[in-house]
């Protein structure tokens, strides 16, 4: 069994590694049975594999839905909510950031399928919208600003391609610093 991250780096690491891990095992003929030995490392069943401790998400998406995040990150569906995009300031936002344990609030994009020699122009589009969906929330969000400036949560725009459960890790915001300074 793994540790649970106990910081929202650590956390961080852990659904980085997760997805590689998860990526790989798509990768090969033996899909149903890498799943059925992860199941069998997390003691079978998905409550109990929330129950340890595993970094809650909290997502803001626009099409993406919490099967295939919670699959892309190995993580069971109790330990991830889903936030529409536009949802910050409600109730369900606030309740998502403080869920108990590590969290972190992904700003989620869908990438596209690219026709040949437009690939670049999908996943720059696809980093534009993510970095532009996280700017709305950390401008809209005092509760996310103090979570943040408290190193309590790490917020983070990624762009997942659903056709191999790929997740492309776009970073904090780049204005991050500046933006949790002004608001002080």
């Amino acid at each position: 069994m793994r540790t649970a991250p106990t910081d929202p780096t650590a956390a961080l690491a852990a659904l980085i590694s997760a997805n590689h891990r998860h990526v790989a095992s798509r990768a090969t003929e033996a899909d149903a049975a890498a799943d059925a030995v992860r199941s069998d490392a997390r003691g079978g069943s998905a409550s109990q594999a929330a129950r340890t401790g595993a970094p809650y998400i909290a997502a803001i998406t626009s099409g993406v839905g919490g099967p295939q995040l919670a699959t892309a990150f190995e993580l069971s569906q109790e330990s991830l909510s889903i936030l529409q995009a536009g949802s910050v300031g409600t109730s369900a936002f606030e309740i998502a950031l403080a869920a108990p344990g590590v969290v972190i609030l992904l700003v989620v994009v869908r990438l596209l399928a690219a026709r040949s020699g437009t690939a670049s122009s999908e996943f720059t589009r696809a980093e534009a919208e993510a970095i532009a969906q996280l700017d709305v929330v950390l401008r809209q969000s005092p509760v996310l600003r103090s979570r943040l400036d408290a190193r309590k949560i790490r917020a983070v725009a990624i762009a997942l391609d659903e056709s191999s459960g790929r997740v492309h890790w776009l970073g904090e915001h780049p204005g991050q610093v500046e933006i949790l300074k002004t608001s002080r």
